[in-house]
């Protein structure tokens, strides 16, 4: 999985997306990847690039501004690349700021966690049970065949002339 933010770069070019080209992508319902959602096959899929096209580049070092490539650093400045980044960089906030976005993060991730573990819990019970009706046909549907398929050979086996010549 690629990192926030990359890009890549290309005959001096750099390439990247911004929300605007995130959800023009997205809103293709083709993207080939669901799970690339802002790497670089996200990149690549927008700009029409081959595997082989450029060098993927990516930083999760957001110190400075001069880590990232001009036009990256401003398109975050814009804050025009939020596009529902899997991280958001605190390290951009002033201590005060950082402090008022812990105590809206924090409890939003309890608030999260409170409707996942149980949503988790049933999905795992489900998949479980399912899992026991599947074994169970599968067992019953493999001793049928196994019965039919050992009869068959044995009864073929017995009759010598079926044999190869040196097991008659």
């Amino acid at each position: 999985m690629c990192e926030f933010i990359s890009w890549v770069e290309i005959a001096g070019k750099v390439l990247f997306i911004t929300d605007k080209e995130h959800e023009e992508l997205m809103s293709k319902g083709d993207n080939r990847d669901k799970s690339e959602r802002w790497g670089h096959g996200a990149i690549r899929e927008y700009w029409n690039l081959k595997d082989n096209e450029g060098v993927n580049k990516e930083c999760t070092d957001f110190s400075s501004p001069a880590n990232f490539p001009p036009a990256v650093a401003e398109a975050i400045k814009m804050k025009l690349m939020d596009y529902s980044s899997p991280r958001c960089p605190d390290e951009l906030l002033e201590t005060t700021a950082r402090k008022k976005y812990e105590a809206i993060k924090t409890p939003a991730w309890k608030e999260y966690e409170a409707i996942k573990t149980p949503a988790w819990k049933e999905y795992e019970a489900i998949d479980t049970t399912a899992l026991k009706e599947y074994m169970a046909i599968e067992t019953s549907a493999l001793k049928k065949y196994m019965a039919i398929e050992t009869t068959a050979f044995w009864k073929l086996f017995s009759n010598v002339k079926n044999r190869v010549k040196v097991w008659r």
